[in-house]
């Protein structure tokens, strides 16, 4: 009997023994819990952050927060939203002629105003030229860069391959400068433009005009244009006769290869992943930006690298997940856990 005079219940041997193996089980399996949550701890403390080096041809090119050089031979300058804001102003020597009527142009006599009249409609806006324009543009810092090979047609039969380069520009004004090396060409304005010859408007009840230009030096063909005052614009660039390079830094990317590699590093251990048909996408870390650089020729080639803190190719993450890095060294974390289990066992042999 216990002491307030009842008889107390005997419990079977099966609920020690089992008991003590819950209590032993318990014992040995918690180093190895902690183990693990140390581990996780570690994962989640670590630098989320890896080195990139890409390399290829691009179909698609996004790229945000540019820093860096543009040179591009172009066909035609126009807007994508149907609307173009900026001055473009001769710095030739020129002789230019206008519905059938020719001015001898110094530098700065001809200024053709995009975007700063409130009496026109809107309209196709666009300024083509029949010779290839060499634009400059240098210390660009630009919020956006897109380049996208366009196929239009050529897909169904041989026309040429062309590409679009769109260039937005949220804080402050672009100004650079335009060269023709040819002694006779043409450009075609139309949209919501005015044009000022010798500092007085020209008359025009229409949006197009086609102006014919002569450079009259013998000893040189180059004509040299300015273009002030820009914020955002695309360049249509043929792939037979025009050119593209553009060398900085930006902050994040999108790309779409048509062709190409990756190589991830996380850790020590390298990857390399194909890039063939694949959209890779990528955001620095902590203000570092991605080093590109981009040639267009008959093979347009692609190089990125730097230090990214996040990335994913095809829609995957590059970076592993703390299951992925677990199935990734389940060696290295077996062996740690078998030794932690074989040292238990030893220790308690040892009481």
């Amino acid at each position: 009997m216990n002491k307030i005079g009842f008889t107390a219940k005997q419990r079977p041997n099966k609920y020690y023994k089992r008991r003590k193996w819950l209590k032993n089980t318990f014992l040995l399996l918690s180093p190895i819990a902690i183990t693990i949550v140390l581990i996780y701890c570690i994962f989640i403390v670590l630098p989320h952050k890896a080195w990139i080096y890409a390399n290829g041809s691009p179909r698609e090119i996004n790229i945000t927060h540019f820093e860096g050089r543009i040179d591009s031979k172009a066909s035609t300058m126009m807007s994508s939203d149907s609307t173009l804001k900026g001055i473009i102003i001769n710095q030739q020597s020129l002789i230019m002629n206008l519905d059938g009527e020719d001015f001898n142009l110094q530098p700065g006599d001809l200024q053709i105003q995009y975007g700063y009249s409130m009496n026109h409609p809107k309209h196709f806006t666009a300024i083509s030229s029949n010779v290839p324009v060499q634009f400059d543009m240098l210390d660009m810092n630009l919020s956006q860069l897109n380049l996208k090979k366009e196929y239009f047609l050529q897909r169904f039969g041989s026309l040429p391959t062309t590409y679009l380069l769109s260039i937005d520009n949220k804080k402050t004004d672009l100004s650079f400068s335009a060269t023709i090396y040819e002694k006779n060409f043409k450009l075609i304005l139309q949209g919501n433009l005015e044009v000022f010859i010798k500092g007085k408007k020209y008359p025009s009840n229409f949006p197009y005009y086609e102006m014919n230009f002569v450079n009259p030096d013998e000893k040189s063909h180059i004509s040299y244009f300015q273009f002030e005052n820009f914020d955002h614009f695309n360049l249509l660039i043929p792939a037979e006769k025009g050119e593209l390079l553009f060398t900085g830094r930006g902050e994040t990317s999108n790309l779409f290869f048509e062709k190409g590699d990756l190589k991830f590093n996380q850790t020590t251990n390298e990857k390399q992943f194909s890039l063939s048909g694949k959209r890779l996408i990528t955001s620095s870390i902590n203000g570092e930006k991605l080093d590109i650089a981009y040639s267009l020729n008959r093979d347009s080639q692609m190089e990125i690298y730097g230090t990214i803190g996040d990335g994913t190719l095809t829609g995957n993450s590059l970076f592993l997940n703390f299951t992925q890095w677990l199935i990734e060294n389940i060696t290295t974390v077996l062996g740690m856990l078998i030794s932690i289990l074989l040292g238990l066992i030893i220790v308690k042999k040892n009481k």
